[in-house]
């Protein structure tokens, strides 16, 4: 397999484990292809239950279920205020930008909490 300057070749079998192939094309009679990488590596460093603290978990627990800020802040008896501070860290912990996306990362933990 041939590999360009600073590039590392993947042996076929790696290559269809960890990528999927987005399309083929030809650039001056070479065939080139675009992948997109599937797998990633799971550690626990990346696991919502060790980044967040237990508070933050219920937290996006309650905005999973469709809480807004209020209805967090009175469930929990704290501000509306300090609802948005917990969001923001949780947010920057978990590497996301939206409410929808908090509670994607965190779907799994937030199910056994209900069934608990």
């Amino acid at each position: 397999m041939e590999e360009a300057e600073g590039e590392t070749a993947l042996a076929p079998s790696e290559a269809q484990q960890n990528f999927a192939e987005l399309c083929r094309f030809e650039v001056n009679g070479e065939l080139c292809a675009i992948f997109h990488r599937t797998v990633t590596t799971v550690n626990s460093s990346n696991n919502p239950s060790n980044l967040l603290t237990a508070r933050e978990l219920q937290i996006a627990a309650l905005v999973a279920q469709g809480c807004p800020n209020k209805q967090v802040a009175d469930k929990l008896h704290i501000s509306e205020w300090t609802v948005a501070t917990y969001l923001r860290r949780i947010f920057a912990k978990l590497g996301v930008d939206s409410r929808a996306a908090m509670t994607f990362r965190c779907a799994s933990l937030i199910g056994r909490k209900q069934l608990d």
